[in-house]
């Protein structure tokens, strides 16, 4: 080795000045460096506020900081009269148009041609034909669909009768 160090140099630092090892007693253990709180902050009005209002935090987020669970820092909000946000929802944006809506640059606006056959699904239901029937006989038309897919389900025709129920 060079310079006369040892392979375990990193180990001879916790060796003696007479060359043994430390015993086990004076290895400090992980329970001796954790700092108990009396009271757990987390119950506190002005750091709740802090967090969740002040901060933004989420209950998760405030939760795992203070190594407890979501549902308790929902009962101390409560209990400090601090007001539960409502969780968000999310919408994708670019959601495709309902038939009988195109979108232009953005804008979506209706779709004439689309409507016409809303309208006649509308009336075919009206005089009691079945959403199969209609399906098919859009089908063999050559009647598009939104996605310009193979043909016409009953299913899709079901849903355009039910959003155009005026």
């Amino acid at each position: 080795m060079p310079n006369g160090s040892s392979r375990f140099a990193k180990l001879d630092k916790w060796r003696d000045s007479e060359g043994t090892a430390p015993s086990f007693a004076s290895i400090p253990y992980v329970h001796d460096t954790v700092v108990y709180f009396e009271e757990q902050v987390y119950k506190q009005k002005s750091y709740l506020h802090e967090k969740y209002v002040v901060d933004g935090l989420s209950l998760r987020q405030i939760a795992v900081q203070n190594f407890t669970s979501r549902q308790s820092i929902t009962k101390h909000l409560k209990l400090n009269g601090i007001e539960i946000r409502q969780p968000r929802t999310f919408t994708s944006r670019n959601k495709n148009p309902h038939y009988g809506e195109k979108r232009i640059k953005g804008i979506t606006v209706e779709h004439k041609a689309e409507l016409n056959v809303a309208d006649v699904i509308r009336d075919l239901k009206g005089q009691g034909v079945s959403f199969r029937e209609i399906a098919k006989h859009m089908t063999k038309l050559g009647i598009s669909t939104k996605k310009k897919g193979q043909g016409w389900h009953p299913m899709m025709v079901k849903r355009i009768h039910d959003y155009y129920k005026y």
